[in-house]
């Protein structure tokens, strides 16, 4: 078969025997050498005129200076008119990948910017972005491994939000806005968000810090008191325990007391109580118990008689009911009740 055009020649030198017909393989006629080099020229010019198209070219650098592409002049001035959505050629390869007109197509509805192209950095053949896409946590419940540092964290549902937010030692949870509870790490102690057992709170012994429910701290304190039923509490006020045989004119001594500043004797038999914190009014109640002697004694026996009574303290005197008379106990007890 004559070899008519380059793209029929072959790269095994012994196999192109003619060139458009002329023989020149070896041994041939000196003759037709003049017509076969001219056949080859016309062969190059056909080539370079794009009479004859190049099977499978390859460029290391190629230039297009004017010409054409299906109709489309290279370096007009203005974009050709047409539909360029598909390419019809055979696969060609660009940077050893082999791309063809179905790999084309798929980029004719694609718009990206420069910016975003080179955020593709580091993908490759062997670390497609897809592959780095799959080593990272999904935004629907993300399973994150190591530490992970956020300023504020937003838990939403429907209107509704809590924050939390860190500062110094603090962490503070808030709801809408409204700060609700603050936890400070700047001391030691270690606190629980949660309730513990209701043995703990009334054994007492435990050290660690907690929230408490309403029903457990009332089983805790019912059970410190051994108090039962339903029935209200009211606490003392105030107590003491002084020895009423003292100097007149000068405050008693007190062996124990709970919110009493003071006891004067202001003569036999008579005293003030002053409290160290008022009460909230002057409407309590006083419970008293003497001790005359150190042993038993028939007739030992004393009454109080309060005759001024305020918020801030009382007055009484104590009598023996025997005769009558006032009387400076050796030990005088006295509790109120509010």
């Amino acid at each position: 078969m004559p070899k008519n055009k380059i793209s029929e020649y072959d790269t095994t030198p012994s196999s192109n025997s003619d060139m458009a017909g002329i023989d020149i393989s070896e041994g041939c006629s000196p003759a037709g050498i003049n017509d076969a080099i001219r056949a080859g020229m016309s062969h190059l010019k056909k080539m370079d005129n794009g009479t004859d198209a190049m099977t499978s070219p390859v460029f290391t650098t190629a230039t297009m200076s004017g010409g054409t592409i299906n109709s489309a002049i290279i370096g007009g001035s203005t974009k050709a008119a047409g539909s360029f959505t598909d390419l019809v050629s055979d696969t060609f390869t660009l940077n050893s990948v082999a791309i063809g007109s179905a790999d084309i197509t798929k980029l004719a509805a694609v718009t990206v910017t420069a910016a975003e192209i080179n955020s593709l950095s580091g993908a490759n053949s062997s670390e497609t972005m897809q592959a780095q896409m799959d080593t990272k946590a999904p935004l629907a419940s993300p399973t994150f491994t190591g530490n992970v540092t956020a300023p504020n964290v937003n838990f939403v549902g429907g209107t509704q939000t809590w924050t939390a937010a860190a500062s110094g030692t603090s962490l503070t949870f808030s709801y809408n806005g409204v700060d609700k509870v603050a936890v400070d790490a700047s001391n030691a102690t270690i606190g629980l968000l949660g309730e513990q057992a209701s043995s703990a709170w009334i054994g007492g012994t435990g050290t660690t810090e907690s929230l408490i429910s309403p029903a457990k701290l009332k089983a805790a304190v019912d059970s410190s008191l051994n108090i039962s039923g339903t029935a209200p509490i009211y606490g003392v006020r105030a107590w003491v325990n002084f020895a009423g045989n003292g100097a007149n004119g000068a405050n008693a001594t007190l062996n124990g007391s709970g919110n009493v500043a003071s006891v004067y004797k202001t003569g036999h038999g008579n005293y003030t109580v002053t409290f160290s914190t008022a009460l909230p009014d002057e409407h309590y109640a006083i419970t008293y118990t003497g001790a005359v002697r150190t042993f038993h004694y028939a007739d030992d026996a004393t009454a109080i008689d309060v005759y001024s009574q305020s918020a801030s303290g009382f007055s009484f005197s104590a009598t023996d009911p025997s005769n009558n008379n006032l009387s400076s106990p050796r030990l005088c007890m006295l509790t109120v009740v509010r």
